[in-house]
């Protein structure tokens, strides 16, 4: 189901590809940031969240160290937005790969310098 206006879908898709990325990005991070906060709050989604910060070591395989509950929440409520307004499969590929090599990266215990993006 893509939501429609009376032009189309609602999404973007004229827009370079790029600029679609970084929209899904914002839409991701201002619903991801609310759905995390909620996995700490709740102690039903807790119970699932949990998994993901047993670990006792923190390494990039940590980054997929997830119930799959929590797994199946998350993607859920990340990708909701830019699915219903009807975002393009190549920008949602696109995102994918950008936040697993971005996850990896957060959880590989290494002290990473990137300039102005620190």
């Amino acid at each position: 189901m893509v939501i429609y206006t009376i032009e189309g879908a609602i999404w973007p898709s004229d827009w370079p590809v790029v600029l679609q990325l970084l929209l899904v990005l914002v839409l991701r991070d201002a619903g991801r940031y609310w759905v995390h906060r909620l996995a700490y709050e709740a102690p039903f989604l807790w119970n699932f969240h949990a998994v993901h910060h047993s670990a006792e070591r923190l390494y990039w395989w940590n980054a997929t160290r997830q119930h799959p509950v929590d797994k199946t929440w998350f993607t859920f409520t990340k990708m909701l937005f830019p699915v219903l307004l009807g975002a393009d499969g190549v920008v949602l590929s696109m995102y994918f790969g950008f936040t697993v090599v971005c996850g990896f990266s957060q959880h590989c215990n290494i002290n990473l310098k990137l300039g102005w993006l620190y």
